[in-house]
């Protein structure tokens, strides 16, 4: 009885459709995925290079103090170095973010065209968690802060009706002096 069990074939044929759609089903939902991974590392590339931009802008302020001295009736001034602060000027630092984030793709020209999904750029604030786009932000004295946000509903996610993939990036670029000013 098991022996004829085994050797049964008459219900296979009803097999193979499903079998076919579960295939077809997995390699899209594994190319919806690769999808928001390549995404996902071109929104990267801009969020480094924006905040780089924005923190290249930084100011270095150095405070020099005089003090004289009289030697045999000739007054002697002496260069004493102070501090040196790093600071980072907020609209010249959003200006060369969006030029950064342009010139590496244009998030908000290439994304629009992709999905249609990326529609806010702001300067000075971040994104509320509902929104799409990009924003910069000086996020201390020496620190540029760039976060990109976007929904991607791209093939099998948009076919079920899934309201898609969320796809965060963000960076940070810090500036400092290499070496000491003279």
């Amino acid at each position: 009885m098991i022996k004829r069990l085994i050797n049964d074939r008459r219900g296979i044929a009803l097999a193979y459709p499903f079998l076919f759609l579960i295939l077809i089903s997995c390699s899209a939902l594994v190319l919806d995925i690769g999808r928001a991974h390549m995404v996902q590392s071109k929104m990267q590339l801009i969020d480094d290079s924006s905040a780089l931009a924005g923190a290249m802008t930084a100011d270095v302020e150095r405070t020099v103090e005089y003090q004289t001295e009289t030697k045999d009736g000739v007054i002697v001034i002496k260069e004493i170095p102070g501090e040196t602060k790093i600071k980072i000027n907020p609209e010249e630092a959003h200006k060369a973010a969006r030029k950064a984030e342009q010139a590496n793709g244009g998030v908000s020209d290439f994304w629009s065209k992709v999905m249609g999904k990326y529609v806010v750029h702001k300067n000075g604030q971040y994104l509320d968690s509902n929104e799409t786009g990009w924003a910069g932000q000086v996020s201390g004295e020496t620190e540029y802060y760039t976060e990109t946000r976007t929904r991607l509903a791209p093939g099998l996610l948009k076919f079920i009706g899934n309201d898609g993939i969320e796809v965060y990036t963000n960076g940070t670029a810090e500036a400092y002096i290499d070496q000491p000013i003279e």
